[in-house]
């Protein structure tokens, strides 16, 4: 059966601070802590490729609450979606369906510091209500290159001021193994960029 529920405003903005204490660093520890550090489908261990998924979507006026996340691998994670998207009418709940045929470029180019998250989910045809680190597709990319973790700033430094400024950090990468790297801002264009070999 389609999904054909279109959200009230309260609804909008319930779901909007689901998803901020979702994402909030606070948050992940206590899913880490609390929940078991394996695939619930097919048992995988591996740290990199585990997500936190919602049984019942925020979309869909489910909650943060233990009983509903429950953790998955990448590609659990990505098979789960496709059978909800068979059941469920994806244009309306605002997941994206198909990648455009440059989204390595796309996703490069975040990763790299070129383009903010928000620029990134529209190049890649992203709804407002999907975000780039839900996506597994970019969890996938990730992984290809052995990272673990992105942290861009650029969003965040250009909502501070209407120009980055030089010397600004707009990217934190950490590595599977361990390794690091940090880009700053150093003018038009121009990047440094500093690695930190793993312990």
């Amino acid at each position: 059966m389609a999904n054909t529920h279109k959200m009230t405003e309260e609804e909008r903005e319930i779901y909007k601070q689901r998803r901020l204490e979702f994402n909030r660093e606070g948050f992940k520890g206590l899913l880490s802590r609390d929940l078991p550090h394996e695939c619930r489908v097919c048992g995988c261990t591996d740290e990199s490729k585990l997500v936190y998924h919602h049984i019942v979507p925020l979309a869909l006026g489910g909650t943060n609450s233990l009983r509903n996340i429950i953790v998955l691998c990448v590609e659990c994670h990505a098979k789960t979606h496709m059978r909800i998207s068979a059941f469920a009418d994806r244009s309306r709940s605002g997941r994206h369906t198909t990648a455009p045929p440059d989204y390595k470029d796309i996703l490069e180019r975040y990763i790299e510091g070129d383009i903010g998250r928000s620029e990134c989910e529209r190049l890649m045809g992203f709804k407002k209500t999907s975000k780039i680190y839900d996506s597994p597709l970019y969890q996938r990319f990730l992984d290809e290159k052995g990272i673990a973790k992105v942290r861009n700033l650029i969003d965040i430094k250009t909502c501070k001021s209407p120009e980055i400024k030089v010397g600004a950090k707009i990217v934190e990468i950490t590595y599977k193994d361990g390794a690091s790297k940090e880009i700053y801002y150093t003018g038009h264009k121009f990047k440094k960029i500093i690695y930190k070999k793993a312990i």
